[in-house]
């Protein structure tokens, strides 16, 4: 009975303690829409921003690329090499090539 009568003060303390009138509840929205509003901006112009190569770098960043891709189509032919026309022999359930 003792923690009925504590409860109901418990909530009738936090109703007016957070009761806001209309201007309060205006000035904190105000504010914190200038928050997120600061944060869309600073977290766009983190988005936007693009990085400037000088002629060296971009030809650094090419050479890699083509090196990836080079590497990849020779494993490519390697593997066509090795599965083209090759026969397929069974033993039981298995297959072999």
């Amino acid at each position: 009975m003792n923690d009925d009568k504590k409860n109901s003060i418990d909530a009738e303390l936090y109703s007016r303690e957070e009761t806001y009138s209309v201007e309060e509840k205006q000035m904190i929205m105000d504010r914190l829409n200038e928050e997120r509003r600061i944060n869309q901006k600073i977290a766009g112009d983190l988005a936007n921003s693009s990085k400037h190569y000088n002629q060296s770098d971009k030809n650094k960043i090419l050479n890699k690329l083509n090196e990836q891709r080079l590497s990849k189509q020779n494993r490519e032919e390697i593997k066509q090499k090795r599965t083209h026309n090759k026969e397929v022999y069974k033993f039981g359930s298995k297959t072999f090539l």
